[in-house]
């Protein structure tokens, strides 16, 4: 989706194609932080937390757009995951 997120090449299916992309990702976001949602991601629990916000930190820098226009109530959850610590790794063979 990142090439497509600065693409405007005038064709009307298109730029439809994009835009609903772009409100998908959105939604997403927004609900991967609202704990009421279904979708909410658990950013408490060990492990997985790290994989999550790495997408996420990923998906902003590839596509700056994404945090310019998430909702204030979705930036304001955001920010406390920029501080998560690294966490110590388990061998695979353990």
């Amino acid at each position: 989706m990142c090439p497509h997120d600065r693409l405007n090449t005038g064709i009307t299916s298109e730029k439809e194609m994009c835009d609903r992309y772009r409100k998908w990702a959105l939604q997403g976001l927004h609900n991967a932080l609202d704990s009421s949602a279904r979708d909410f991601m658990r950013f408490d629990i060990a492990g997985q937390q790290l994989v999550n916000a790495y997408y996420i930190a990923l998906a902003f820098n590839r596509a700056p757009w994404l945090w310019e226009n998430l909702d204030a109530s979705s930036k304001t959850k955001m920010i406390p995951l920029s501080g998560y610590q690294r966490i110590k790794q388990k061998s695979w063979g353990q």
